[in-house]
């Protein structure tokens, strides 16, 4: 079974450049959303990628390995600010947006997981459930969440108290009750103050 099917499926070409594009942290209350865009060349060996979410972070870190040495890759985020003023869904196309475009070299054809992007500059398509059907998208997925989940690593190191090296910002009992002890970080949106410790009880 030839695993990129689907990409020349929906191109009507094996000879173009086909970006898979997927994004993290739609659902985060601290910390970015974050858009990856991935070209995989046609002999890539795609064993192991998946949609990062069915994957062990192990396996995650592996695939990004892989993908980071032999695809072209980009990514583009938006800040919690960002998020306050625009919302998420406008950032979350934006970013899309954003890493497709700064592709080099530039994609010829682009499967968005779930949602449609207008305004780009090369054909489109939006695909629900996307990771599971384009392995170009599930790439996206593997290398936008590892880049987020390291870079919230990070930022629980600076920001103690709510566990983002954990929840990466999402929300949970820990975080719930960092904001209650602490309040909300530089790193928080607004939306973050409603999040109730009291759900776990």
């Amino acid at each position: 079974m030839d695993p990129f099917e689907y990409e020349r499926m929906c191109a009507g070409s094996d000879k173009l450049r086909i970006a898979g594009a997927d994004e993290v942290g739609r659902g985060a209350l601290a910390g970015p959303i974050l858009a990856a865009a991935v070209v995989l060349p046609h002999d890539f060996d795609v064993t192991g990628i998946a949609d990062s979410k069915n994957l062990s972070e192990r396996a995650r870190g592996e695939g990004f390995s892989r993908i980071a040495c032999a695809a072209s890759i980009a990514w583009a985020w938006a800040g919690p600010r960002a998020i306050d003023r625009a919302g998420v869904h406008p950032c979350n196309v934006d970013v899309l947006r954003r890493a497709i475009e700064r592709l080099n070299p530039a994609a010829d054809y682009a499967l968005i997981d779930a949602h449609a992007v207008d305004g780009l500059s090369i054909p489109s398509r939006s695909v629900v459930h996307g990771e599971s059907l384009s392995v170009s998208i599930a790439a996206a997925s593997v290398v936008a969440k590892v880049i987020r989940d390291r870079l919230m690593v990070r930022l629980g190191a600076r920001y103690l108290g709510y566990g983002f090296e954990r929840n990466k910002g999402y929300g949970t009992e820990e975080h719930a009750r960092g904001i209650q002890q602490f309040g909300l970080s530089p790193i928080h949106q607004r939306r973050a103050s409603k999040l109730d410790p009291g759900r776990w009880h």
